[in-house]
């Protein structure tokens, strides 16, 4: 049996040492005393690669302290690589986004005006609609390609930020069309459902922080508007998005500096999803709220 030192990056707190246990525990190594703190931890194997730790380790969003030294040693013009899926997410979402505009504009003048309970104000709420989905969705989907290689830190803060922005910007539409039940149901649940989705990939707190955020942005959304129904709510949805989008823009960009300073640029373990499964989710996610807008109870707008 070895006994060997390691000394691994990426670890903020005590679920981060369990996981990290676990992963290493799978390949055959068995943690006997680990700190966040330190960084350091004492492990003992029957002469297990260093290589298999370290893809163990990474798989989780952590990696072995020396090797990450050795890549940005060979590798000194890192700050000039890019990684593409950037561009891919983003080129993608907003081609995405561009076909629900038409085919939600499409819907409206030609299936919703005429059923249901329709009034014209309720144009301007489902054109936004696509653009809280699509906003979110690519967000999220930027997240999933990263989630194997995101720290238990970062994957809380992201749990709990799409669960937030989601409920918020759903709650707040339906909240508007539908009234603060309505709302704050279908928020809630929308928020719920990409909260605990992107939190997951750290475990339990993860998944209990995207809860609360999707839980509050919901409720908080549907109540706004309602009590902005008559104060200009028209002006505050538009600013409302913008800062959505904004947020979730920083969020990216936090996700993208993690990897790329643990991996030096490197695209292993991304996976991104495929777009026309993006387009499909965003149009069914689209399809199911409008229709709850249309002919669901109405609040007072």
């Amino acid at each position: 049996m070895k006994t060997e030192d390691i000394t691994i990056e990426g670890m903020h707190c005590a679920s981060c040492e369990k996981n990290i246990t676990r992963a290493l525990a799978k390949q055959g190594v068995t943690v006997t005393s680990i700190a966040h703190n330190t960084g350091k931890a004492l492990v003992k194997h029957e002469g297990i690669p260093r290589e298999a730790m370290r893809q163990a380790l990474r798989a989780r969003g952590y990696d072995l302290a020396d090797d990450a030294k050795e890549r940005k040693e060979k590798s000194p013009r890192k700050a000039a690589r890019e990684i593409p899926i950037e561009t891919t997410v983003l080129t993608n979402g907003f081609l995405t986004l561009t076909v629900l505009l038409i085919v939600q504009t499409l819907l409206i003048y030609g299936i919703y005006s005429k059923v249901g309970d329709y009034k014209q104000q309720y144009f301007m709420p489902l054109i936004y609609l696509p653009i809280v989905i699509v906003t979110n969705i690519v967000a999220l989907w930027h997240q999933r390609a990263y989630a194997r290689n995101t720290s238990c830190m970062t994957g809380m803060m992201v749990g709990m930020t799409l669960g937030m922005m989601t409920g918020f910007g759903i709650g707040a539409i339906v909240g508007l069309t539908n009234g603060m039940f309505t709302g704050s149901i279908v928020g809630m649940i929308v928020g719920i459902i990409a909260g605990v989705y992107a939190g997951n990939c750290c475990g339990t707190m993860g998944i209990m922080e995207g809860m609360m955020a999707g839980l509050m942005g919901g409720t908080m959304g549907a109540m706004l508007t309602v009590m902005m129904v008559v104060d200009h709510v028209e002006w505050f949805l538009p600013i409302l998005i913008l800062t959505d989008t904004i947020i979730l823009g920083f969020m990216m960009r936090m996700i993208y500096e993690e990897y790329h300073d643990a991996h030096d640029g490197a695209k292993d373990g991304l996976r991104p999803w495929p777009f026309t499964a993006v387009l499909a989710a965003g149009f069914i996610i689209m399809a199911l709220i409008s229709a709850i807008i249309i002919f669901t109870p109405k609040g007072i707008y």
